[in-house]
């Protein structure tokens, strides 16, 4: 997967309308049902006091705070790497590498309604966010490493995403229109 918005606070799936009786006559008609990721449960709970906290900041400061709390909770290190689960309810820094600082932020962003995806290349994943009227990049495993002034990156970001397509396509779902 190149692009992935599927792993986090909400589960995405594909179907029929239950109401389609004919579904032939509808070659390659799907509808995406979205509801909350009930795998992640705990989690919602070790993170509610959290979004309720940030609930009336600015998106780019709450980006800022979920960037903050991302890179507080993970240790980058492959051994005994931990897993979205475990970030946020664990009393203890968890180990992972770049793909679990971008699952996470994209997990906390969801919670407080901020437009994010996850992106891939072949070997580094990052996130792309959405503030201020632009899709901006965020790369946590970096920011947790440098510790920046702002999270969000120049739009001159060296690494491209495998399919760019995928990519735009993915904005365009969560922001009609953000792409043009």
């Amino acid at each position: 997967s190149v692009v992935s918005m599927f792993s986090a606070y909400y589960a995405f799936s594909l179907g029929t309308d239950p109401d389609i009786k004919n579904l032939y006559e509808y070659p390659g008609y799907r509808i995406c049902k979205v509801q909350i990721n009930n795998n992640f449960a705990e989690t919602k709970k070790a993170t509610d006091n959290f979004i309720r906290e940030i609930k009336g900041l600015s998106d780019r400061e709450k980006i800022r705070r979920i960037a903050s709390l991302v890179a507080d909770s993970i240790v980058y290190g492959s051994e005994n790497k931990g897993n979205l689960k475990t970030v946020f309810s664990s009393s203890e820094e968890v180990n992972g590498e770049c793909g679990l600082y971008a699952q996470s932020f994209l997990y906390l962003c969801q919670r407080a309604n901020i437009p994010c995806l996850t992106v891939k290349d072949k070997d580094h994943a990052w996130n792309e966010v959405y503030v201020d009227g632009e899709w901006r990049t965020a790369d946590i495993s970096y920011y947790d490493i440098a510790r920046t002034e702002d999270t969000l990156l120049p739009t001159n970001y060296p690494r491209t995403p495998k399919d760019i397509a995928k990519t735009e396509f993915a904005k365009e779902l969560l922001v009609p229109m953000s792409t043009k």
